[in-house]
C-alpha cells in the first residue's frame, strides 16, 4: 500500500510515526496552520491522488473554515486527539464534529478518548480508539528529590479548562496545590520529576490527557478522576495500586493525606505507575495499533439528517463571525 502522512507542525506524535515507519514507508508532509495557503495548496493537489491511505495527523478544529477541503479527499484517515471538544459546552466546536465527519468520503476517524469513540459509533461513524501516550524522549524519570508536594503543571487559562482552573484554585489553600507553567521542554521534565502528587484535573474532557501518562513516567503519584470503566481497564489503571482515583474534593484530600502518613504505600503506587507507563503507554507502544487501524477497510458515513444540517450551519456561522 502507498501512504501519505500529513502531520501538524509541533504536534508531539512523532515517535509513533518513527516506530511505524520502520515497517511502513510513508511520504510525509508537515503543515503549519499559520500558513493556511500552504495547506490549501496541499489538499488541492490531492484531488486525483493515488495513495491507498492519506493519514491526517492533525486536529480538525485547527483548520478553521478549511475543514471543508477534507470532504473531497479519498482514502482519508483522521487521527485527532482533540475530539473531546465535541462534548465540551465551552468549546466553539461543541456538538459539531459528527455532522462535519458525515460530509466526508469513506474514511476512518481515530480518537484518543473511549467516551468519544463510543458516542460517535452510536451515530454510525467509523471510529477507532487509540489512547494518548507519552514520548520518553520528552519526559522520563530523573530520580531527583521531590520538593513539590502537590501540583498541576500545565495550562489553565483557556476557557476549555474553566472547570480545571476552578477545581485547582479551590484546593490551593486546602492542599497547598501549586499551579505551574513551564516554558522549555527540559524544564517541564525536570518540574514533573520534582512533583510528589500530580493533580490531574481533566474535568469535563471525558478522556485521559497526555499529561497523565507523562506524570506517571516522571514518577509522580497520579491523582485523577476516572473516565468510563472500560477505558480504565484497557489502560491498566488501578486505584491505590498504580494511580489514585478521586470522585470528589473530599475523597482526593482524604487519600492524599493518608499517603502522606504512609510513605511506603505512596512509594509503591508511584513505582507501579511509572512501570505501567514505561511498559504500556509510550508513543511507540501505539504504533502496532495504529498500523492495524490504518490498514482496516474504510467506511462511508451515514447520511446527513436535519440535526446535522443545523450543526453545519452553526459551524459555518461561527467561522463567518470569527473570520477564521
Amino acid at each position: 500500500m502507498k501512504y501519505l502522512l500529513i502531520r501538524q507542525k509541533h504536534k508531539r506524535t512523532n515517535a509513533i510515526w518513527e516506530t511505524l515507519s520502520q515497517k511502513i514507508p510513508f511520504e510525509v508532509k508537515i503543515v503549519d496552520y499559520r500558513c493556511p495557503e500552504n495547506f490549501r495548496d496541499l489538499i488541492a493537489s490531492l484531488r486525483d491522488h493515488d495513495y491507498d491511505r492519506v493519514i491526517f495527523d492533525c486536529n480538525v478544529r485547527s483548520l478553521g473554515r478549511d475543514y471543508k477541503l477534507l470532504k473531497d479527499v479519498r482514502n482519508l484517515i483522521i487521527y485527532d486527539n482533540d475530539l473531546y471538544h465535541h462534548f465540551h459546552p465551552m468549546s466553539a466546536y461543541f456538538g459539531m464534529f459528527v455532522a462535519l465527519f458525515k460530509t466526508l468520503l469513506p474514511h476512518r476517524i481515530i480518537s484518543t478518548g473511549l467516551y468519544t469513540v463510543r458516542s460517535f459509533q452510536k451515530e454510525g461513524l467509523n471510529v477507532s480508539y487509540l489512547p494518548k501516550s507519552y514520548d520518553p524522549g520528552y519526559v522520563h524519570f530523573l530520580d531527583i528529590p521531590r520538593d513539590i508536594e502537590v501540583a498541576f503543571v500545565g495550562r489553565t487559562s483557556n476557557k476549555i479548562y474553566i472547570q480545571r482552573k476552578k477545581f485547582l484554585e479551590g484546593l490551593q489553600k486546602k492542599l497547598d496545590v501549586r499551579i505551574i507553567r513551564t516554558s522549555e521542554d527540559d524544564d517541564y521534565n525536570k518540574t514533573l520529576n520534582r512533583v510528589r502528587f500530580f493533580l490531574s484535573a481533566d474535568h469535563g474532557l471525558n478522556e485521559y490527557m497526555a499529561k497523565n501518562f507523562e506524570a506517571l513516567a516522571a514518577g509522580c503519584i497520579l491523582c485523577a478522576m476516572p473516565t468510563i470503566d472500560e477505558e480504565t481497564r484497557v489502560l491498566g489503571f488501578e486505584d491505590m495500586v498504580n494511580v489514585v482515583f478521586y470522585s470528589s474534593e473530599q475523597e482526593l484530600m482524604t487519600k492524599i493525606n493518608f499517603l502522606k502518613t504512609n510513605p511506603d504505600k505512596a512509594d509503591a503506587i508511584a513505582l507501579a505507575g511509572r512501570k505501567l507507563a514505561e511498559m504500556r503507554h509510550q508513543d511507540q507502544h501505539r504504533a502496532a495499533e495504529m498500523e492495524r487501524m490504518i490498514a482496516e477497510p474504510l467506511q462511508a458515513p451515514p447520511a446527513i439528517n436535519l440535526r446535522d444540517r443545523y450543526d453545519l450551519f452553526r459551524l459555518a456561522a461561527y467561522h463567518f463571525v470569527t473570520g477564521t
